[in-house]
């Protein structure tokens, strides 16, 4: 019995015997196939001896599985096989006040419909350029290999930038992970594989070393984009200031040519008005000297002269008074257009200071811009690296990240999808109604549109009853920290709590007659009285799959471009075996012959 778990822990059933259980995983193929034969000998609670771990609890029962759904920690040990991926900690494995900011960031980028649809133009170009590939090919096409390469191109297009440009590179990168994790199980679980463990060895890390390279690829490629994308609003920065500059000074020029339009009129007024006073002056001294000749004549006449003279000479004072009063006019227009000139060379001197305002103001964003790497640069969110150095994770820790993501997201799409087709190609009955729902929605289209995977339920359907019979990851493990009490029995702290996936969807009393494929099973009607539990291909609580709902959609848009084009058929003598690689591959892949579908 195991110290604090009580006496229900010792009568919790399971295997006896000694040792670590090695020998018994290895018999039984791996251990997706030892959990299938646990759990049908001895119930859907066992205990069992597992490697790196004392003792182990395995639940298969959807409704007990409840009691564990919060659990957030990950026995280190069953994970150390990722290690040579991993330049700081192990991601699989970080405390949960690591995990929960890192996973957010996680969610964030590849759980958002808008950055799905987003990018879903370009996965129908990727989907509809390898099926082009396979109707010009000759002899079986090996779905795994293929169907990973074409998932890991559309996750570096969706959340990386790059990585994968080619399918000969993505094949590179698919053989690579190959390599390293072969090599790290076969160490893990002393398998027999071809050839010495040293050439395996060897093999890992070139493969490990090209691995690192691609990062550094993928790095050095974001922030050549941030740096342009810099380069770009700096140059439009500047062209803005330009054109402000220009205004300004169209402006100033504008008020220079008002004010010497303004002086040239009062230097014209002021003529005429030294015009009007020459005039009346002469005709002042022509009145003088007729007053002078006439002087000997009568005093009527006289008199009438000199009513005349001061006539003449209250108009002149009355022209003296006017000229005065022009000059006085001008005087003042000559002020208020030195006056409006002054407030242009004013307002020209606060244009420029705004120009230099907002010059130190650009400076400042684009050292903003550099240093989040571009955070604003993918408006639909998708920018993973980006959102990874906002939320200030370490380096390391993005390469890291960049690594995981690569390995996780194309194996486990890639499996899935060519699970679906093996298990199509023994029921071309189900094919066909699938080819016929596509047809009806699509109409002559080749691929659908983001919106139209939503009307294509049946489709979905048998995604679904796929991943329920091969499920991507056939299992995963939590550690439990403190007495957890599932069913009758109480589980210790520091206990392996072992998810057997492939044994929950294999469960008879929530799936009868559970190893036929029947995807009607996810009808609305059939799965309201299902337990939530009793079907987990992406894992359950705060560790399960962060790009479950993106492999979704690849995997629905895949599917229907395929089935739209071809017949599957097995390569015949080929036989299909699922073993245990990270997640359920095909032990020599899954070959498949394709003829044209009929539209």
């Amino acid at each position: 019995m195991k110290p604090g778990g009580g006496d229900t822990f010792a009568l919790i059933p399971g295997p006896g015997g000694a040792g670590d259980g090695l020998a018994d995983i290895v018999a039984a193929g791996g251990l997706h196939n030892y959990q299938l034969r646990l759990h049908a000998e001895y119930g859907p609670v066992v205990r069992f001896r597992l490697p790196g771990a004392e003792t182990a609890v395995s639940i298969a029962d959807p409704v007990l599985l409840e009691a564990t759904a919060k659990v957030d920690k990950r026995p280190e040990k069953l994970f150390e096989f990722l290690a040579p991926l991993q330049e700081s900690d192990n991601l699989q494995t970080l405390s949960a006040e690591e995990h929960t900011p890192w996973r957010r960031v996680l969610l964030s980028v590849l759980a958002g419909r808008r950055s799905h649809e987003a990018h879903f133009g370009q996965f129908v170009t990727l989907t509809c350029d390898m099926a082009d590939r396979w109707a010009a090919s000759d002899g079986p096409i090996a779905l795994q290999q293929q169907l990973s390469e074409l998932s890991l191109r559309m996750i570096c297009d969706y959340a990386l930038g790059a990585g994968a440009d080619s399918p000969e590179q993505a094949g590179r990168i698919v053989s690579a992970f190959e390599d390293v994790l072969t090599d790290q199980l076969a160490r893990l679980y002393q398998a027999d594989l071809p050839g010495t463990e040293a050439d395996r060895g060897d093999r890992a890390q070139r493969a490990l070393t090209f691995l690192r390279a691609t990062v550094d690829g993928v790095l050095t490629a974001h922030q050549d984009a941030a740096d342009q994308d810099a380069a770009h609003q700096d140059a439009a920065h500047q062209d803005a200031a330009h054109q402000v500059a220009a205004c300004q000074v169209a402006a100033c020029q504008d008020a220079a040519h008002q004010v010497a339009a303004c002086q040239v009129a009062a230097c014209q007024v002021a003529a005429c008005q030294d015009a009007a006073c020459q005039v009346a002056a002469c005709q002042v001294a022509a009145h003088q000297d007729a007053a002078v000749q006439d002087d000997g004549h009568q005093d009527g006449a006289h008199q009438d002269g000199a009513h005349q003279d001061g006539a003449h000479q209250d108009d002149a004072h009355q022209d003296d008074a006017d000229q005065d009063g022009a000059d006085q006019d001008g005087a003042d227009q000559d002020g208020a257009d030195q006056d409006d000139a002054d407030q242009n060379d004013a307002d020209q001197d606060d244009g420029c200071q705004d120009a230099g305002h907002q010059d130190d103001a650009h400076q400042y964003s684009v050292h903003q811009v550099s240093a989040h790497q571009v955070s604003a640069r993918q408006t639909d969110g998708s920018d993973l690296i980006a959102a990874l150095a906002a939320a200030g994770q370490p380096p390391a820790r993005i390469r890291d990240t960049v690594l995981m993501t690569m390995l996780a997201a194309h194996h486990t799409t890639g499996v899935a999808i060519s699970w679906t087709l093996y298990l199509l190609a023994q029921h071309p009955d189900v094919a066909d109604r699938v080819a016929d729902e596509l047809a009806r929605v699509l109409g002559d289209r080749p691929a659908p549109d983001y919106a139209d995977l939503k009307r294509l339920t049946y489709l979905k359907m048998v995604l679904e009853e796929s991943m329920r019979l091969y499920p991507p990851g056939p299992y995963g493990a939590r550690e439990i920290s403190e007495v957890l009490r599932v069913g009758d029995y109480s589980i210790p702290a520091g206990t392996t709590v072992f998810y057997p996936i492939w044994a929950v969807h294999l469960n008879p009393e929530y799936w009868p007659q559970p190893e036929v494929f029947r995807p009607e099973r996810f009808s609305g009607a059939e799965s309201a009285g299902r337990p939530r539990l009793a079907y987990i291909p992406f894992g359950l609580g705060p560790r399960s799959c962060e790009g479950s709902a993106l492999a979704m959609v690849e995997a629905q848009l895949v599917l229907a471009v395929l089935l739209r084009r071809f017949r599957f058929e097995l390569a015949p003598g080929h036989s299909v075996v699922p073993v245990e690689r990270f997640v359920l591959w095909a032990a020599d892949d899954i070959r498949m012959n394709l003829t044209p579908r009929v539209t």
